[in-house]
């Protein structure tokens, strides 16, 4: 070992200074997420002008960002914390956190760099220079072992909301704004967790799902790379979602409409929301319900 007095002043002096770097870090984790940079981007969309509000920890790499209630669109804050890969969305008027992914090849830093880079230079973010991008939020209720698992200040945020495990599902502008249409997102085309009783009696489950009109839908603006973009559109990815509410059936087709083997109804007989109100129910499925 080095004695003390073996030690130069220099390396005193920065030996010093990596611990107090650590307590700083360490007391800093402690107390949660600190936003030290702030940027606001001015947005005109349908006549309508407001601001998009970003706030970035450069230290835990997370960003938050918060949009306000315009039009037909609810206000909203969403939080992407880029080391735990985790995206939160806050919806105040209906005390709900809807837990996911960050989106793919979404870049906190990039972001709050582009935001602030556009603040200075007076840049206003357009439907003309963004992609319009639609979306659905099939949500799964969390248990209270999985809250447990997500960061204090998430837990904190969230503190009196429902949380729900989201997936969301990419579809077209007019599906979107069709509150009449039944949608069926099949199993195997994303991660969803089936249930182990349904593995025995269907080779496959879905979503079918109905958009409900009193819950609204959130927008923000997010620089994420958008392939096949016209040449005058930035990297702005302009992403409206809803909530939808489903009940998990079970496929194939044929024989009656419930399979009592599998505790659920089967997917080709849900053809009318009558039919859906039967069946939600009989379906583990809860989302959207107070």
């Amino acid at each position: 070992d080095i004695k003390r007095n073996q030690l130069s002043p220099t390396h005193i002096r920065q030996t010093r200074m990596r611990w107090l770097a650590v307590l700083s870090l360490y007391i800093r984790l402690s107390r949660g997420v600190e936003f030290s940079m702030k940027s606001a981007n001015l947005i005109k969309e349908h006549g309508m002008e407001y601001e998009q509000l970003l706030s970035y920890d450069p230290v835990a790499n997370v960003l938050k960002v918060e949009v306000p209630a315009h039009r037909d669109i609810l206000a909203s804050v969403s939080v992407f914390d880029m080391k735990q890969d985790l995206q939160v969305v806050f919806t105040p008027v209906h005390n709900l956190c809807q837990i996911d992914k960050v989106p793919e090849n979404f870049d906190a830093k990039k972001m709050m760099k582009f935001s602030l880079e556009s603040q200075f230079n007076m840049e206003i973010f357009r439907h003309d220079t963004a992609v319009d991008v639609y979306e659905f939020n099939i949500d799964t209720p969390m248990s209270e072992y999985e809250v447990k698992q997500l960061p204090k200040y998430i837990q904190e945020l969230c503190s009196e909301c429902k949380i729900t495990r989201t997936h969301h599902v990419q579809v077209s502008e007019e599906e979107f704004y069709n509150e009449t249409a039944i949608h069926i997102f099949p199993h195997h085309h994303h991660s969803r967790a089936k249930r182990e009783d349904l593995m025995i009696f269907c080779s496959d489950s879905a979503d079918i799902c109905v958009a409900d009109p009193d819950w609204g839908a959130r927008c923000r603006w997010l620089l994420i790379p958008v392939k096949n973009a016209p040449a005058h559109v930035k990297e702005i990815y302009h992403a409206r979602r809803s909530d939808l509410t489903c009940v998990m059936c079970c496929i194939p087709d044929g024989g009656r409409r419930y399979s009592k083997l599998a505790g659920m109804c089967k997917c080709e007989h849900i053809k009318t929301k009558a039919v859906f109100k039967q069946c939600r129910p009989k379906s583990g499925h809860k989302v959207n319900t107070s």
